[in-house]
């Protein structure tokens, strides 16, 4: 990986950090992150209408994969949405971000020809081990700690990212084969339009199978708006660096492990400004996460 998508993965790391932190000050409802992608498409829609041709191709070619991904968006905001409300960001968040790390090489071994080194397996190990230790509160909690609904609604917004990371790699890939005469940034503001569309309106959907009450949309719409426009712009920018750094490298599995330097970031904020537990197994797990994640990038 060159120093270009480095910075560009770890400046969004931060941003991701950023705008969870507000999610969960929020108590994020679906009907929250329904006006949030909303948002974040209106302010990418003048990439969409200008670059008319990425917009069209990308349509036209790859439609079936757009709403693919869309529905991996939502499935990741109604695990957040979920796991936010009364369970602890530090705890939720980093299970959110580093099991993706685990699953992705998994899923390119199987569905490419690439492949990853022993070492990178063994961070996948350690990975796995830091994410069993994180949401203990002691040793006498083992199997009430791993099953509570935060570490579940955790694992789906998890496997939510490993889909759309692979779904948006491949079309990005496609794109720049078949668009190379559009700058790598041009193809990835406008595919993030066509992306948070998609979400929207899969988020509208989830906000009516959860069940968001009238008044929860009116509380969003009334009361969270400054929280819904502030998401929704850290939001674009944190993925659309994302978008733009995968233009640059060959292997998603190192953008998604890089981006997990938000990880400590998330938990600092959940520890220092909202008063969260801290204990020397969620420290361990921490750890054991963070080596894991070096060992695969």
């Amino acid at each position: 990986m060159t120093w270009l998508p480095f910075l560009l993965v770890v400046v969004s790391a931060f941003c991701h950090a950023a705008w969870n932190f507000i999610g969960k000050k929020s108590v994020p409802y679906m009907s929250f992150f329904t006006v949030v992608s909303s948002f974040a498409a209106l302010m990418l829609l003048p990439f969409a209408l200008y670059y008319h041709q990425i917009s069209t191709t990308i349509v036209t070619d790859h439609f079936g994969m757009l709403v693919l991904t869309g529905c991996f968006q939502a499935f990741y905001l109604f695990g957040l949405s979920q796991g936010y409300r009364g369970y602890e960001l530090s705890v939720v968040y980093p299970l959110a971000r580093a099991l993706p790390v685990a699953l992705v090489p998994i899923a390119v071994s199987v569905f490419s020809h690439k492949h990853y080194n022993l070492i990178q397996y063994v961070g996948v190990f350690l990975i796995i081990i830091g994410c069993l230790l994180i949401p203990f509160k002691g040793k006498d909690v083992f199997w009430s700690s791993l099953k509570s609904p935060g570490v579940f609604f955790a694992m789906v917004a998890a496997l939510a990212t490993t889909g759309y990371s692979y779904v948006d790699q491949t079309v990005l890939t496609g794109l720049s084969q078949s668009l190379p005469d559009h700058q790598g940034w041009q193809r990835s503001l406008v595919y993030m339009f066509w992306l948070s569309l998609s979400s929207a309106i899969w988020c509208l959907g989830f906000s009516f199978i959860s069940r968001s009450s009238a008044e929860q949309w009116r509380s969003t719409v009334t009361q969270q708006m400054l929280s819904t426009a502030s998401t929704a712009f850290v939001m674009t920018l944190t993925y659309s660096l994302v978008l733009i750094a995968m233009n640059y490298t060959e292997h998603v599995g190192q953008v998604v492990a890089l981006r997990q330097v938000s990880i400590p970031i998330g938990v600092a904020m959940g520890v220092w400004l909202l008063n969260e537990e801290f204990n020397r197994l969620k420290l361990l797990g921490l750890v054991s996460l963070m080596v894991g994640i070096y060992l695969v990038l």
